[in-house]
């Protein structure tokens, strides 16, 4: 699948969704998803851009209860086996590159597209994920103070 091809069919999605009276990018809030932005499964990573609400549509529409994805060799990697006969979701990655005109040698600025394949962990098998358990208040202060010394800022409170 090319870079115009996925814009056309995530487009059609999204008009599909307008027409039949729904609001795609909200469908996220409700059901039972847990973790409202899509990321990757193992690195923890959030999606962005166009790929936030494709695997928002994606999601909605297959019923999927969490928002983590893998790549086929991310999951054979972590263990896990994509079953068979399921269908990835396509996904852009882009990176900005500074590019030189081979015959005047001017520099200008360009960006680098490409079109991944990633499945939600509902379509994958043997995986062995390890749920990230959120930091306790006093952990949370903890990691605060950590910080806040390291920068070695000279804080004053203000005379009473």
């Amino acid at each position: 699948m090319n870079i115009q091809q996925l814009y056309s069919e995530v487009s059609a999605k999204i008009i599909a969704e307008l027409e039949a009276g729904a609001v795609p990018w909200l469908k996220c809030w409700k059901g039972t998803n847990t973790g409202l932005v899509p990321a990757n499964a193992i690195s923890k990573r959030a999606y962005s851009g166009i790929n936030v609400p494709i695997l928002w549509l994606t999601a909605a529409e297959k019923g999927y209860e969490k928002h983590a994805w893998l790549t086929y060799q991310q999951a054979a990697a972590a263990g896990g086996q994509v079953r068979k006969g399921e269908k990835s979701t396509h996904i852009v990655f882009t990176k900005p590159l500074l590019l030189k005109d081979k015959e005047t040698e001017e520099e200008r600025k360009g960006r680098m597209l490409r079109v991944f394949s990633v499945f939600n962990i509902s379509q994958i098998d043997g995986l062995e994920l390890v749920e990230a358990t959120p930091p306790t208040v006093v952990e949370r202060y903890e990691a605060a103070e950590r910080f806040i010394k390291a920068t070695e800022a000279k804080i004053f409170e203000p005379p009473t």
